[in-house]
């Protein structure tokens, strides 16, 4: 996930903000909905040429990454009912990006340790994202957990 997702801590997606779960779809452009310039990531600054997604393949879409259901995300701003779509922003260009610093797994469970922002990409903060794995190829996010300090620059190893 990125942006406000890892701003906050969620024991469970049903505490994901709604606006927060539709960006998360716009920002990794889920239902691959063509941007200008062509090719390029929304992530890096793209637009999108309609920003109208239809509300039930978003809907679709989320789904498979969070376990939430439709009437959720239908709380969003975004969300329109009387067209059934929601808007995709986009321009999310620039600011920070989030780093991997280091995890393990329990079982089905993988505990991942990541930061965001900072200088020399140093993270502002970091926190642990819960995920767990449905199938080989197939994983959900069950919960994040921010904490409050700074990453100085120790090296997190990696628990297996």
């Amino acid at each position: 996930p990125t942006g406000r997702l890892f701003r906050y801590n969620w024991d469970s997606p049903s505490e994901i903000k709604p606006d927060d779960l539709v960006n998360f779809a716009a920002y990794n452009n889920l239902l691959e909905l063509p941007t200008e310039p062509a090719g390029q990531k929304i992530c890096d600054g793209a637009s999108y040429i309609d920003n109208m997604a239809p509300a039930e393949q978003l809907e679709e879409a989320v789904l498979q990454y969070f376990s939430v259901d439709a009437q959720q995300l239908r709380q969003s701003q975004f969300y329109h009912p009387d067209r059934n779509t929601y808007t995709m922003l986009c321009g999310f260009g620039g600011g920070y990006g989030m780093q991997l610093m280091g995890g393990y797994t329990e079982k089905e469970m993988m505990y991942l340790q990541v930061g965001e922002g900072g200088v020399e990409e140093q993270p502002v903060y970091t926190g642990t994202l819960k995920i767990k794995q449905i199938d080989e190829s197939n994983w959900k996010y069950v919960s994040y957990q921010k904490e409050n300090w700074s990453y100085i620059g120790e090296t997190l190893s990696v628990r297996k």
